[in-house]
């Protein structure tokens, strides 16, 4: 039979695991800030307004002008 002994590594030992973790995220964070919120930050812009003017249709000659 085969016995397994585990033996964790030494707890005083740091790890800059959670450094690097924190790192990628707060970079992360700074892109999004960067490049995606200023164009959700952006006012929209106002509808533009056409306004169309038709000669009035006259029963003699159909609206055409002279």
């Amino acid at each position: 039979m085969v016995t397994v002994i585990n033996t964790p590594g030494n707890t005083t030992e740091s790890s800059s695991t959670g450094w690097i973790v924190a790192g990628v995220l707060i970079i992360a964070a700074v892109l999004v800030a960067l490049f995606v919120w200023p164009g959700y930050a952006r006012p929209t812009p106002e509808a533009t307004t056409l306004q169309v003017n038709l000669p009035a249709m006259d029963a003699n000659d159909n609206g055409s002008a002279q």
